[in-house]
């Protein structure tokens, strides 16, 4: 693939995996939620695989593989259609055609929002290539990976990995926003993404951490009569974990509400028991 693909998220989101858009495209490749299935990436209550920078990227490379092939290795074609839709673009092309017109992108009827995106995909390309005789200076960039895999061997909370490997809690977010609650999922897989220089420190504490004392989650459904404080109470937690695991902006909960709580493994499988019972 050209070089200009690792530029895509750059106009997309700015490199920003919380990014999202009025029509529910979301993460650094602003995947919509039917494209996003179709090349498997999941969605559930704990994950979201648009925002997962390893899943998220290597769905776009077989998204932008897929439109290649069916535009016959026209890339400009293929990048339009991955801003447009592979719909809207043949569309275009087959009005050209029957107009017996050119079907280049240039000379096709697209949405104006696609006319702009491959002209600043482009120019975007040439200012970093071309930095030098334009007068940018550019950050240097090591050519090594940030970031690598950390594989857990029971659920985790980011803010505890966090404290764990040294890391600052809003860098881990960013590194691991697929995870929807701040947390693996309760049944795996259980893995985080750390920065390199930090990796051993966090399998170190890993190892030497009992599985006992790692942050897990239970889930419960509020009742009514139920308050913040009794709830952290009867799980053996505190109304700020509560709060915090559940971004709340208050303390204040509804009948019906399912709620995550943060509790040890240790007391995870009655707790569970209990609100599944209740």
């Amino acid at each position: 693939m050209p070089a200009e693909v690792a530029l895509i998220p750059m106009i997309e989101s700015g490199y920003n995996p919380q990014a999202t858009s009025p029509s529910n495209a979301a993460g650094h490749w602003q995947f919509m939620p039917t494209t996003a299935r179709n090349f498997g990436l999941k969605n559930t209550r704990w994950y979201d695989g648009r925002r997962d920078i390893i899943e998220s990227t290597d769905a776009a490379l077989n998204y932008l593989n897929y439109l290649n092939n069916l535009f016959d290795g026209d890339w400009l074609l293929t990048l339009a259609a991955y801003n447009a839709g592979e719909g809207r673009v043949a569309r275009a092309i087959k009005q050209n055609e029957m107009k017996n017109l050119p079907t280049d992108f240039w000379s096709l009827d697209l949405p104006a929002e696609t006319m702009r995106y491959i002209p600043r995909l482009l120019a975007t390309a040439r200012a970093i290539r071309d930095a030098d005789d334009l007068g940018q200076n550019l950050s240097e960039i090591p050519a090594e990976p940030y970031f690598t895999e950390v594989i857990v061997d029971s659920p985790i909370g980011l803010q505890q990995a966090a404290e764990l490997a040294e890391v600052d809690l809003q860098e881990l977010e960013q590194l691991n926003a697929g995870l929807s609650q701040g947390a693996t999922p309760p049944d795996g897989p259980h893995r985080v993404l750390i920065p390199t220089t930090q990796a051993e420190l966090l399998q170190t504490a890993l190892d030497e951490l009992p599985i006992e004392d790692r942050i897990d989650y239970a889930s419960y459904t509020v009742k009514s009569g139920d308050t913040l404080g009794g709830i952290a109470h009867r799980h053996s937690t505190s109304v700020k974990n509560i709060v915090d695991a559940n971004k709340l902006k208050n303390t204040q909960i509804r009948v019906g509400q399912t709620l995550l709580i943060p509790s040890t493994s240790s007391t995870l499988a009655s707790k569970s028991i209990q609100s599944g019972s209740s």
